[in-house]
């Protein structure tokens, strides 16, 4: 899926039906996992990482999502950061050991990042 048109639409269908408890088979989990280098545009890779919460990471992926996340923390565009952390918080929760660094990017971020983002971040920690 190339078209960054197509992309938007299709990423924001995948959250809307998550959002609204519809749930993924392993095979269909991975396959969004397999085509995440393939979403260019920002918005689809918001919607990638407002998905996040609902979709289980599957280990061969854990790298795949790892690569996909950290530009994200980095983007000029703080809606794509915010959830950035989020979905970088969402690794963590899977695979434990990024616990350090999801403490030290989050406590960074609380100083550092705008307060768009430090909002998102606090909804974050409300939920742990």
């Amino acid at each position: 899926m190339t078209d960054a048109s197509l992309q938007r639409g299709a990423t924001w269908l995948l959250k809307h039906h998550l959002e609204n408890h519809a749930t993924l088979n392993t095979s269909e989990i991975k396959s969004i996992y397999q085509s995440i280098e393939l979403f260019t545009h920002w918005e689809s890779k918001l919607h990638i990482l407002q998905s996040l919460e609902y979709l289980s990471i599957p280990k061969e992926f854990k790298a795949t999502l790892e690569l996909f996340i950290r530009p994200c923390l980095k983007s000029n565009k703080k809606l794509l950061r915010a959830w950035g952390y989020h979905g970088f918080y969402h690794l963590n929760k899977s695979f434990p050991e990024y616990s350090k660094e999801t403490d030290l990017l989050l406590q960074k971020a609380m100083l550092d990042e705008s307060p768009s983002v430090i909002a998102r971040i606090n909804n974050l920690l409300k939920s742990r």
